[in-house]
C-alpha cells in the first residue's frame, strides 16, 4: 500500500497539472515567449493572475462572431396565415416568418433552446402560434408582435402537436424519447391557459411569462415511435401513426386507442378536410386511404384496457391504395375541397391524386427531395401548392397550371458533408463557394452586410439524385476540391488584365472516377442580393471550359491551388508524388514565382517555366502540363509530420510550416529557419491550422483546447511572441481569411452538434446579422387601436376626419422649428381661452338681465292675449352646458354650424375665430371650453374669418338636417342649405382648406349615389373606398348538352362552388350573401342552398336565387353589387349556372285565354327560333351574312383555345357514367368542347334550315348557339374591403341597364340596353375597349353590331356563338364578365361592356372599368 501510494499520487498530480495548463491557456490566453520559464514552475493562481493582468494590459477580448447559415433543415410544412400572406417555418431552434408573395424573410425569432419539431396556428385565434421543441417546452406566440404569451413545460421532447376548434384550451402532444433503444411515444391531452389569463403582447415583450407545468395533463396512450398526429375534420377522432400501425382515439371520450395495421411502416398522415377518413404514406411508397373514422370502427364506449399497447395484430379497416412512389412517402396534404391529395418524397416529384377518378398528375423536377407540402392562396388568386424541400427551399406550384410559379431559395448546407470540403472566400467579388445540399454541386453565395444571399448553383457533375430501393445505392459523385483564380486583393496580373476568373474543381466517385474541370467564372455577372432568400437563381455563373480525366492517373488528387498573382496557372498535387502545373491561358512573363510543396518530412520549392504558348485548355496529352525546376528543399529537425504551410506577406519571402507539434518560420532569402516555437496544445483528434494574412506579414494559428472552443494566436515574422490572442466558444474548422462587404474576419465551419454545422464569420468588429428579417419581430401590421366606424364616417368616409398630414421630416433644425411653432400656438390657444373665459363671465351677467327682460315682455304679451311668439334662443351649448347669453340673441358672439355640430366661437379683435379641433368618438367636433376647464392640448388651430355682425343660422331640432341639406346640393353652397346669406366666404388656412376639400370630395361622391351616376371615363376611373369591385371572375368549361363533359353530372353547381372557394383567396366564411342565377331547375332554391353547404360555404352564409332568363347570371352580379353599394353587405358571391342535360327546356307553360288573346302577350310563348327568323326577315339580314359572322366567331374561338387564352377557366369536378354497368367515375372538366375548329362560310352554307316553317328559314344549326352545360362565378366587394384583405382587384362594377322591347324580336335587346348603359355613364362607343354580346343567333348578332356601329375587332374576340349564348338562360352574364375581363387584361384595355338578349322581349347591359 505504502509503495503504490506515491506513484498514484504523482500520476494524479501530473494529470491535474496538465489540466491546469489547458485551463490557463484557455481562460487567460497570455502570450508565450521562448525565453520565459515553463508554466509548470509557476503556481496556478499566480499564473492566472498574471494572465488576466496581461490580457487587460493589451486590451484583448474574445472575438465576436456571427453565423451566416446553418445546416439544420426544417422538415415541417410551411404554415400559412389565414390570408396566406405570410408563412412560418423553423430553422433549428429559431422560428422564421416569410412573405408568401416575395419570399422575403420578415422575422427570425429565437424560440427554443433545441430543434423545433412542430408549429400550429391556434384554431380559436389565428394570430397566435404554438411551437413545440425537443427542449420539452410548448410555447404560444403572438405573431403580430413576435411576443411570447405562454411557455408550457412538458419535460419530455415533444415531436408532434394537434388542436381543433372544438377543443377549448386543449392540445394533444406527442413525446418521444430520443435514445437509440427507445421505440415508443406517449400521447397526452394538455390544458393551456384561457385567453383572459394570457398577458398582453406588449407587456410580454418586456417581461416574458415564466414557464409552468399544466394543471391538467391526461395520458391518452402509448404508441410506437410516432411519425404523425392529426385530428379529424369533425374534431371527434385523434389519429396517430407509428410503426406499422394507425392509432385512433376519441378526442372527447375515454382514453385509449383502437389500432389498425398497415403492411408497411407508416411515415406520415393527413386527414380529409370534410369527410371521415384519412391518408397515410409508408416506407414502400404506398399511399393508403383509411375509412375507419366512424362509430363502427371506433366504438364510443371503448374498453379501458385498450389504452395499453398490446402486441396483438390489431384491427383491419376498409382502405384504398394509391401507389406510384418508389421511395418512402414523406409528405401528404389534402386540397381544401378534398378532391385532390398531394404526395411527395425522395423522387423530387409532387403527385396530385384526383381522388374521385383515381387519375394522377405530376409536377416533376421540383429541385430536391420533398419534405412536406401545404396548400395556400396565391397572391394573384387561386390556390397554390407550397412544397418544402429537403435542401431548405420552398417551391410554389399553381394548382390550375401545375407549374412552378416561384421559389424561396435559402442558403443550403449539406447536413452531413464529408470533411474537409471545398470552402472558398473570393473577396474581390464578395462571393463564398461551398458545397450545396447535393454533393455533386457547389453553391455560390453573396455577402451583403453580414447576410448571405444565394446567387446560384453550379452542377459540377450531373448525378442521379435518387435510386430505387431494390437496387444497390449509387455512390454519389462528390466535389472534393475547388479553387478560384486571383488573389484576395484582386490585383492579379493575369485575371485582372483579361477580366476573367477561373474556377477549378475536382470531383470523384469512390476514387475510381476523378475529373479536373476548369470553369469560366462570371463572378460579377449577378449583383449581390443581400437577402437570405431569392426567387431567381442565376444559371450563367460558370461555364465549363475543359475537363481533364484522371489528372494524376488512378491516384487521388490531394490539393489544388491557383497562382496567387492571378496568372491563371493551377498547381495540383496527387498521391502519386507528383506536382503538376496546368496553364489556363497563354502568358509570356517570368516573375520568378515559387511553388512550395509539402512532403511528409520536408518542403520542396519549384520555379515554374512559362515557355508553353498554349492559349486554351486542352487534354493533358496536348501539351498543357507545365515544366518546373526544383530550386531547393527545406527541412528542419524540429518538424515532424508536416501538415500545412503558407507564404507570409505579399513579397513571398517567408514560409510558415505547421507540424504536429511545432511552428517553423523560414526565410527564403537566407534559406534558413527564422524562428520556431512549440504548440501549446495539441491533440490527435483536433489538428491545428494556420492561415496567413493576405496583405500583412502576419499569420494566425488555430488551436482547440476542447471540442467546443478555439484559441486563435496571431504571430508576426519578427519574433515568436504572440501579438495577440482571441477565443471563440466554437470549434472553427477549415479557417480562411475573408474580406468582403466591408468587414474583415475569419470565415470558418463550426460543428454545432450531430448532423448540424454552421458557417461562421469571426473577427474584431464583426457585427450581428444586419439583413432584413434577422431580428426578432412579428408580422408588420398596423398596431393602432381599433376605432369603431361611426355614422359620420359611413356618410363622409374616414378620409374626412383624418388629421392634416404632418410636415415632412427634415433635418434637426427643421424639427426644432416645428416644435417651437407648436409651443407658440399652444400659448396662443391658452391666451385666447383665457380671454374667452372673461368674455363669458361678462356675458353671463348680461344674459341674466336679458332673460329677466324677456320674461317680463312675455308676461305682458300673454296678458294682452297676443298670439305673437318670440324667437327662442338656445338655452345651452352642446359642450359647455352654459345658459343662453346675450350673444345668442344680438349676434355679438356667433355659433358656427360645422357639419351639423355647433361651436361657440372665440373672436379676437381681428375677427378671427379660434378654436381647437378635437377627435370625439371618431368624429370631428369643435370644442368650446367652459369657465371651469381649459384645453391644454395645444392642437392646431382652425381659423375662420366671418362678419361679427352676421349670425349663422342653425338647425337646432335635428343637427343631421344640416347634413342632409348640405349633401343634397352638389354645388356645396352653404346659403342654399339654410345658412344666412350674410355669411361671408370662409377664408381658411391651407391645412383647413385641405380638410374641407376632403369633406367636399366625399360629399360629391355620396351625392353621385343619391342622384345620378357619375359621367365620363375620367370620373369613372377614379378610385373610391366604396367602389364595388370584382376580385374573382371565373367560369367552368362549357360543354355540349347530353354529349359533353358534364352530361353525367347532376350537381354542376356544387363543383362550381368548390372551384370558387379554391380560387377566391379568402375564407368562405367572409361571404355575407350568395346569389345564384338559374332558370330551369324545378327546385332551384333547394339545389342552390344545399350545394353551397356541400361545397364548404358555412351555414351562416345565406343563399338566394334569381331568374331573368338569359340575363340571370348578370342579374345575380347586379343584385350582389347593389347590396354591397348600399352597405347591406361587404362581400358577396354571384353565380350563374345551368345544366341543360339535367334540366332540358320544355318550353312555356300553358297560359290563360286572356293572355293568349292579347296581340303581344301571346308572343311570349313562341320558340326562340321564331324570334330569330323574325329579326332576319324584318331587318333584311341575309343568310350569307349570318354564316360569315358565325364562321368568324368559331375561327376566333379556335385560335384562342389553341393559344391557351381561356385563362378564366377553372377545373370543375364532373362524372362519367359507364353505359354498360352504370358505374359513375369522377373526372375533371377544364376544356370547352363546343368549338368547331374547321368552320368556314362555305361549310356553313351547306347546312339546312332549322326552322323552315317560318319564312325563308335562314337560321341553321351552324349559325345558332348550341345547348350547353356550364357555370360561372364572380366575387364582389368594396374596394376598401379588398385592400384590407390584400386581394387583387380585377375591375370596378359601374352600372347595369335593362330594356324592354317586343317579344317577337327579343334578339335585338342589346341594341336597346347598350345605349342606355352608355348614357347612364356618359361613355361613348369609342370609349369602350371590348364588347361582349351574346350570340344566341347570328341574326341578332349581325343586327346589333350594325345598328350600334361597333368595330367588329372589339366584339366577342375569343368566344364563338356556340359558347356566348350557350348558357343563354342562366349564366351568360357571369360568363361574359369572366371572359371579357381576361381578354381586356391581355389587350391592356380599360372599359368592358357586356350585353345579352333576354327571352320574352328584353335586353340587358353592364359596364365595368378594369383596374
Amino acid at each position: 500500500m505504502l509503495s503504490t501510494s506515491p506513484k498514484k499520487s504523482a500520476g494524479t498530480h501530473m494529470k491535474k497539472r496538465d489540466r491546469d495548463r489547458v485551463d490557463a491557456t484557455t481562460v487567460v490566453a497570455e502570450p508565450m515567449n521562448a525565453g520565459e520559464p515553463a508554466a509548470d514552475d509557476v503556481p496556478r493562481k499566480k499564473r492566472r493572475k498574471e494572465g488576466v493582468a496581461k490580457q487587460q494590459e493589451h486590451g484583448q477580448k474574445p472575438w465576436t462572431w456571427t453565423a451566416f447559415a446553418e445546416s439544420s433543415i426544417s422538415a415541417l410544412p410551411p404554415l400559412f396565415t389565414p390570408d396566406s400572406r405570410y408563412f412560418f417555418t423553423s430553422a433549428a431552434s429559431s422560428l422564421q416568418i416569410f412573405s408568401t408573395a416575395t419570399g422575403r424573410l420578415i422575422s427570425t425569432i429565437p424560440a427554443h433552446s433545441d430543434t423545433i419539431t412542430a408549429l400550429l396556428l391556434n384554431p380559436h385565434d389565428p394570430t397566435q402560434l404554438f411551437s413545440a421543441s425537443l427542449d420539452g417546452t410548448l410555447k404560444r406566440w403572438d405573431t403580430h408582435r413576435g411576443a411570447l404569451l405562454e411557455t408550457l413545460r412538458i419535460d419530455q421532447p415533444v415531436t408532434h402537436i394537434a388542436a381543433h376548434s372544438s377543443l377549448t384550451d386543449e392540445l394533444f402532444v406527442v413525446t418521444t424519447s430520443l435514445g437509440k433503444n427507445s421505440d415508443s411515444s406517449h400521447v397526452f391531452r394538455v390544458t393551456t391557459r384561457s385567453k383572459h389569463q394570457l398577458p398582453s403582447p406588449t407587456s410580454s415583450l418586456s417581461d416574458p411569462p415564466k414557464a409552468y407545468k399544466s394543471s391538467r395533463t391526461t395520458h391518452v396512450g402509448k404508441t410506437r415511435r410516432a411519425t404523425g398526429l392529426a385530428i379529424s375534420a369533425c374534431g371527434e377522432f385523434l389519429v396517430v401513426t407509428g410503426g406499422n400501425k394507425a392509432y385512433i382515439s376519441r378526442t372527447h371520450g375515454k382514453d385509449g386507442f383502437t389500432t389498425f395495421v398497415s403492411p408497411n411502416p407508416l411515415t406520415c398522415v393527413a386527414v380529409h378536410p370534410t369527410e371521415p377518413y384519412f391518408a397515410t404514406g409508408d416506407e414502400r411508397g404506398v399511399v393508403r386511404l383509411w375509412y375507419c373514422l366512424n362509430n363502427t370502427a371506433v366504438p364510443i364506449q371503448s374498453d379501458p384496457s385498450s389504452s395499453k399497447l398490446k402486441p396483438g395484430p390489431g384491427s383491419t379497416a376498409p382502405t384504398t391504395t394509391l401507389h406510384w412512389h418508389a421511395h418512402a412517402v414523406s409528405a401528404l396534404a389534402f386540397a381544401p375541397s378534398g378532391a385532390q391529395l398531394l404526395s411527395g418524397g425522395e423522387e423530387a416529384v409532387l403527385v396530385v391524386w384526383q381522388l374521385h377518378s383515381g387519375q394522377r398528375e405530376y409536377i416533376p423536377r421540383v429541385g430536391a427531395p420533398i419534405g412536406a407540402v401545404s396548400v395556400c392562396f396565391a397572391p394573384t388568386g387561386g390556390m397554390e401548392y407550397a412544397i418544402s424541400l429537403l435542401d431548405g427551399g420552398v417551391v410554389f406550384v399553381g394548382s390550375d397550371t401545375l407549374r412552378i410559379k416561384r421559389a424561396v431559395r435559402r442558403v443550403r448546407l449539406d447536413p452531413n458533408p464529408m470533411r474537409p470540403f471545398p470552402l472558398i472566400s473570393h473577396s474581390k467579388s464578395s462571393r463564398i463557394i461551398l458545397p450545396a445540399a447535393h454533393p455533386a454541386s457547389l453553391q455560390i453565395l453573396s455577402r451583403s452586410g453580414v447576410g448571405l444571399g444565394l446567387v446560384g448553383e453550379v452542377e459540377v457533375a450531373p448525378a442521379a439524385r435518387v435510386s430505387r430501393k431494390d437496387e444497390v445505392p449509387i455512390e454519389p459523385i462528390r466535389v472534393v476540391l475547388a479553387a478560384v483564380s486571383g488573389d484576395i486583393s484582386g490585383k492579379g496580373k493575369g485575371s485582372a488584365e483579361s477580366g476573367e476568373d477561373w474556377l477549378a474543381t475536382v470531383d470523384s466517385r469512390a476514387d475510381s472516377e476523378i475529373y479536373l474541370k476548369f470553369w469560366k467564372w462570371n463572378a460579377g455577372s449577378v449583383p449581390a442580393t443581400g437577402n437570405a432568400t431569392t426567387t431567381t437563381i442565376a444559371s450563367n455563373l460558370c461555364t465549363l471550359n475543359t475537363r481533364i480525366d484522371h489528372p494524376h492517373g488512378n491516384h487521388r488528387v490531394s490539393s489544388v491551388a491557383f497562382h496567387p498573382a492571378g496568372t491563371e496557372m493551377l498547381a495540383t498535387t496527387g498521391e502519386d508524388g507528383l506536382v503538376k502545373l496546368w496553364g489556363v491561358r497563354r502568358t509570356s512573363e517570368e516573375d520568378g514565382s515559387l511553388l512550395a510543396v509539402v512532403h511528409r518530412s520536408c518542403i520542396t520549392l519549384w520555379d515554374t517555366d512559362y515557355s508553353n504558348e498554349s492559349t486554351d485548355l486542352v487534354p493533358s496529352n496536348k501539351g498543357t502540363l507545365r515544366s518546373a525546376v526544383m530550386r531547393g528543399s527545406l527541412s528542419c529537425v524540429e518538424t515532424k509530420e508536416l501538415r500545412e504551410l503558407a507564404f507570409v506577406g505579399s513579397s513571398g519571402r517567408y514560409v510558415v510550416v505547421l507540424s504536429s507539434q511545432t511552428i517553423v518560420l523560414w526565410d527564403l532569402v537566407r534559406f534558413g529557419v527564422l524562428w520556431h516555437v512549440p504548440l501549446t496544445m495539441f491533440s490527435s483528434q483536433l489538428s491545428a491550422h494556420i492561415i496567413a494574412h493576405p496583405t500583412q506579414p502576419t499569420f494566425a494559428l488555430f488551436q482547440y483546447p476542447d471540442s467546443n472552443s478555439t484559441r486563435i494566436s496571431v504571430y508576426g515574422i519578427a519574433t515568436p511572441t504572440e501579438l495577440r490572442t482571441h477565443t471563440v466558444p466554437l470549434r472553427l474548422d477549415q479557417p480562411l481569411w475573408s474580406d468582403g462587404a466591408g468587414e474583415f474576419g475569419v470565415l470558418s465551419v463550426s460543428t454545432l452538434g450531430e448532423n448540424r454545422w454552421s458557417l461562421i464569420l469571426a473577427g474584431d468588429e464583426v457585427r450581428g446579422s444586419s439583413e432584413e428579417g434577422a431580428s426578432a419581430r412579428g408580422i408588420s401590421v398596423d398596431t393602432a387601436p381599433f376605432i369603431p366606424r361611426t355614422l359620420f364616417e359611413d356618410i363622409f368616409g374616414r378620409g374626412a376626419v383624418r388629421s392634416v398630414p404632418p410636415l415632412p421630416n427634415g433635418n434637426d433644425a427643421a424639427k426644432e422649428d416645428v416644435v417651437k411653432e407648436k409651443e407658440k400656438k399652444r400659448e396662443e390657444i391658452k391666451a385666447a381661452k383665457r380671454a374667452r373665459r372673461k368674455i363669458r363671465k361678462a356675458a353671463k351677467m348680461k344674459a341674466r338681465l336679458l332673460t329677466k327682460e324677456v320674461g317680463e315682455k312675455r308676461n305682458k304679451k300673454e296678458k294682452k292675449g297676443g298670439e305673437q311668439e318670440d324667437e327662442e334662443s338656445d338655452s345651452e351649448t352642446p359642450e359647455s352646458s352654459e345658459p343662453a347669453t346675450e350673444a345668442d340673441v344680438d349676434g355679438e358672439i356667433e355659433a358656427v354650424a360645422f357639419l351639423g355640430m355647433k361651436r361657440k366661437s372665440s373672436l379676437g379683435d381681428d375677427g378671427i375665430i379660434r378654436g381647437a379641433k378635437k377627435l370625439v368618438h371618431g368624429m370631428i367636433g369643435v370644442h368650446s371650453a367652459s369657465d371651469e376647464e381649459e384645453d391644454e392640448s395645444g392642437e392646431e388651430v382652425a381659423n375662420y374669418t366671418t362678419d361679427r355682425a352676421a349670425p349663422i343660422v342653425k338647425h337646432q331640432s335635428d343637427p343631421a338636417m344640416d347634413l342632409s341639406r348640405w349633401a343634397g346640393h352638389r354645388s356645396g353652397s352653404l346659403a342654399s342649405s339654410g345658412v344666412s346669406s350674410k355669411l361671408k366666404p370662409l377664408t381658411l388656412q391651407p391645412s383647413t382648406t385641405h380638410l374641407l376639400h376632403q369633406v367636399m370630395e366625399r360629399i360629391r361622391q355620396l351625392t353621385s349615389h343619391f342622384s345620378s351616376a357619375p359621367k365620363g371615363l375620367a370620373t369613372l376611373s377614379k378610385k373610391n373606398p366604396d367602389d364595388v369591385v370584382i376580385t374573382m371572375a371565373i367560369r367552368s368549361a362549357l360543354t355540349k348538352s347530353k354529349k359533353g363533359g358534364f352530361k353525367d353530372t347532376r350537381h354542376l353547381l356544387t363543383g362550381m362552388f368548390k372551384a370558387s372557394i379554391n380560387k377566391m383567396q379568402i375564407d368562405p366564411g367572409l361571404i355575407q350573401d350568395v346569389c345564384v342565377g338559374t332558370v330551369l331547375p324545378p327546385g332551384a332554391p333547394y339545389e342552390a342552398r344545399s350545394a353551397a353547404l356541400a361545397a364548404g360555404i358555412p351555414e351562416t352564409t345565406p343563399v338566394q336565387v334569381i331568374n331573368r332568363f338569359c340575363s340571370s347570371g348578370l342579374m345575380a352580379v347586379t343584385t350582389i353589387a347593389n347590396q354591397v353599394r348600399v352597405g347591406q353587405i361587404d362581400i358577396g358571391l354571384a353565380v350563374g349556372v345551368e345544366s341543360m342535360t339535367a334540366n332540358p327546356d320544355s318550353g312555356a307553360p300553358k297560359l290563360s285565354d286572356d293572355i293568349m288573346a292579347h296581340s303581344t302577350g301571346k308572343d311570349c310563348v313562341q320558340p326562340m327560333g321564331w324570334t330569330s327568323e323574325n329579326v332576319a326577315q324584318e331587318f333584311n339580314i341575309s343568310r350569307e351574312d349570318m354564316d360569315a359572322f358565325a364562321a368568324l366567331s368559331h375561327q376566333r374561338a379556335s385560335a384562342a383555345q389553341r393559344e391557351g387564352r381561356f385563362s378564366e377557366i377553372v377545373p370543375v369536378e364532373g362524372f362519367t357514367k359507364n353505359p354498360e354497368t352504370g358505374a359513375r367515375t369522377r373526372i375533371i372538366v377544364d376544356k370547352d368542347d363546343g368549338i368547331r375548329h374547321d368552320s368556314t362560310p362555305a361549310a356553313l352554307a351547306k347546312i339546312r334550315s332549322a326552322f323552315p316553317q317560318w319564312g325563308d328559314g335562314k337560321t341553321t344549326g351552324g349559325n345558332a348557339s348550341q345547348i350547353t352545360d356550364g357555370a360561372a362565378a364572380v366575387l364582389l366587394m368594396t374596394r376598401k374591403k379588398a385592400e384590407q384583405l390584400g386581394l387583387r382587384i380585377l375591375a370596378k362594377y359601374v352600372t347595369t341597364s335593362v330594356a324592354g322591347l317586343a317579344p317577337r324580336i327579343m334578339g335585338i335587346g342589346p341594341s336597346y340596353a347598350i345605349p342606355m348603359a352608355l348614357e347612364q355613364t356618359g361613355l361613348t362607343v369609342n370609349d369602350v375597349d371590348l364588347f361582349e354580346i351574346n350570340e344566341a343567333f347570328a341574326s341578332m348578332y349581325v343586327y346589333c353590331v350594325r345598328k350600334l356601329g361597333l368595330d367588329i375587332e372589339k366584339v366577342n374576340i375569343d368566344i364563338p356563338m356556340v359558347l356566348t349564348c350557350l348558357l343563354s338562360l342562366r349564366c351568360t352574364g357571369a360568363r361574359q364578365i369572366a371572359t371579357g375581363l381576361a381578354e381586356l387584361e391581355r389587350r391592356n384595355g380599360k372599359v368592358l361592356v357586356t350585353s345579352m338578349c333576354i327571352g320574352l322581349g328584353m335586353g340587358a347591359a353592364a359596364v365595368f372599368i378594369r383596374e
